[in-house]
């Protein structure tokens, strides 16, 4: 919950007003450290969890079955997570003006 609140704050800041230079680099400092740490953590514990998924398969087979699709599916939102963000922070100019643009009626 944490980093889904930073990352909100950070994508937030930079889509609604203008950033420095030294706050994009601290942007993408964060976005690649520390999430890919935290990736990187939820990854090890899934592969761990995969390998008790696979020592206790044969003792109840459909529960551990739906249970690694589950950690499978997860694995594979984190992974698209973390490449959008990479995309969005190599995209991110240094400053950004968004204006409405008008529509005459």
């Amino acid at each position: 919950l944490h980093l889904v609140s930073t990352l909100r704050e950070a994508e937030i800041k930079i889509f609604s007003k203008k950033i420095t230079a030294s706050e994009k680099a601290r942007i993408q400092k964060y976005l690649e450290k520390d999430f890919i740490s935290d990736i990187n953590a939820i990854a090890d514990e899934l592969k761990d969890e995969m390998k008790e998924i696979k020592d206790e398969k044969g003792k109840h087979e459909t529960f551990w079955i739906r249970r690694e699709k589950r950690t499978i599916r997860e694995m594979s939102q984190l992974a698209r997570i973390h490449g959008q963000l990479q995309l969005k922070s190599e995209q991110m100019p240094v400053i950004r003006h968004r204006r409405k643009k008008k529509r005459v009626t």
